[in-house]
């Protein structure tokens, strides 16, 4: 994989690529832009990675079928400290503003590429599923739809809740008002292995986050789409949340490689498309 600073001789379009850190506030990031013809926009899956970091496994896993359907493929490294709080978008105080930096990525993307993406998925595992579902959020106009798996815990649709366990932002996120009447509008898929049930030393383990939305990622899955799914009946929308399993699986994204995961992200996003 090549290791790009700044656009220079002509880039391969048959092989990923890793673009260093820009200027200002842009993270670094792995690409996989497919050949286009003329001046056709191209459907984008930006994949947020956990708190390992290894965005470029990502891209290596889902890359033969993103090269089959014509999809490119981002994959930002939040690093540390700059983006501690990448998983809650970064609030004020606690770093930098995780969704506004993979913004950046998707704009310098297109420029140092030249192409043009017109359609937004978005793919998060773990510390990346936090950081999904907080965006769609935030930002539902931006999407298309997207897959989250193995999120540690949720930001649950309620309105009177304080962010991040609810939607009550106040100073947290300036600028940022998380509406169910938009974001219940974006279709998403959790993902979760069967056997995720393991109080980890990754897992949020607070009495607040244990007693609302369960003692692990299984059940916190299952009460986060069960809220969601009532929520959108309450206010008249369609469910478009569901939730499935990974046979066998743990915490661990090769075991949820092997249990099927790139097939169901991929499918999920062939149906919306």
């Amino acid at each position: 994989m090549a290791v790009i600073a700044e656009p220079g001789e002509p880039l391969s379009r048959d092989e990923p690529v890793a673009v260093a850190a820009g200027h200002g506030h842009r993270p670094g990031y792995f690409a996989y832009v497919p050949p286009v013809t003329g001046d056709s926009p191209i459907p984008v899956v930006v994949c947020v990675h956990g708190i390992s970091r290894e965005p470029r496994a990502i891209v290596e896993h889902f890359l033969d079928d993103a090269r089959a359907r014509g999809i490119a493929l981002l994959a930002p490294c939040f690093e540390p400290p700059r983006y501690d709080d990448y998983q809650r978008l970064g609030r004020r105080g606690r770093g930098e503003r995780a969704d506004l930096a993979l913004d950046g990525v998707v704009d310098h993307a297109e420029r140092f590429f030249s192409t043009e993406f017109d359609r937004r998925f978005l793919f998060g595992f773990s510390g990346g599923a936090q950081f999904v579902h907080r965006y769609v959020m935030a930002h539902p106009d931006r999407i298309f739809a997207a897959v989250l798996v193995a999120a540690g815990w949720y930001t649950f649709p309620r309105r009177r809740r304080g962010y991040p366990h609810g939607l009550r932002i106040g100073g947290a996120i300036s600028g940022v008002e998380m509406n169910p009447r938009c974001f219940l509008q974006v279709p998403q898929r959790v993902l979760v292995g069967s056997r995720d049930t393991e109080r980890d030393a990754g897992l949020r383990k607070t009495a607040r986050v244990d007693r609302q939305q369960g003692m692990d990622r299984v059940t916190r899955a299952r009460e986060w789409v069960a809220d969601m799914r009532r929520v959108a009946e309450r206010i008249g929308c369609a469910p478009r949340v569901d939730l499935e399993l990974l046979p066998g699986a743990g915490h661990d994204f090769a075991d949820t490689i092997e249990a099927g995961l790139v097939s169901s992200v991929f499918e999920f996003f062939d149906e919306h498309r």
